[in-house]
């Protein structure tokens, strides 16, 4: 049987709750681009699917962090200009799916892998930097490194796992 879901209209949103759901939807977009957890078709709408006391909290703590990103990508523009230009990229890709324009099923994690390529040249760009220290830092580099394609490795397997079919779906 189908669930049935709390569809909001644009009309009974308040700013307010568009504005938490759309920084809160950044932060939620870069955090699970960075580690996959928890992927799924539809997440609950903040505000309405029902109002939880942590949505203000999520709300404020993403816009701190969405600012502070900004801000740090803003002032390094000139020593570090991969880092506004991936930034820039992912912010204005995930505009419509972060929440700022209306869509009846709230965060869609199925439809930001154009908003991926901004975060790709940020990591890549600093990868590239960080491979470029000094050969004490190599080798710890490359450890961490290896230790984050393992751990995506896992990851991938047990969300393979989870969406092998529409009923685990």
């Amino acid at each position: 049987a189908a669930q049935k879901r709390n569809i909001p209209s644009p009309i009974s949103l308040s700013w307010i709750s568009r504005f938490g759901n759309s920084v809160g939807g950044y932060l939620h977009y870069v955090i699970n681009t960075l580690w996959p957890r928890g992927l799924t078709p539809l997440h609950r709408y903040p505000g309405i699917d029902p109002p939880q006391p942590s949505d203000t909290w999520i709300a404020v703590t993403a816009l701190a962090a969405v600012s502070l990103l900004t801000m740090f990508a803003w002032k390094t523009k000139l020593r570090y200009p991969y880092l506004l230009v991936g930034w820039i990229w992912s912010l204005i890709t995930l505009f419509p799916l972060a929440g700022f324009i209306y869509t009846p099923v709230g965060l869609v994690d199925r439809y930001t892998y154009f908003a991926h390529i901004g975060l790709v040249l940020l990591l890549l760009g600093a990868t590239r930097k960080m491979f470029r220290s000094p050969p004490a830092l190599k080798m710890p580099l490359h450890a961490l490194t290896a230790v984050l394609i393992i751990g995506y490795v896992v990851t991938t397997r047990a969300q393979i796992a989870r969406w092998r079919d529409d009923i685990t779906l």
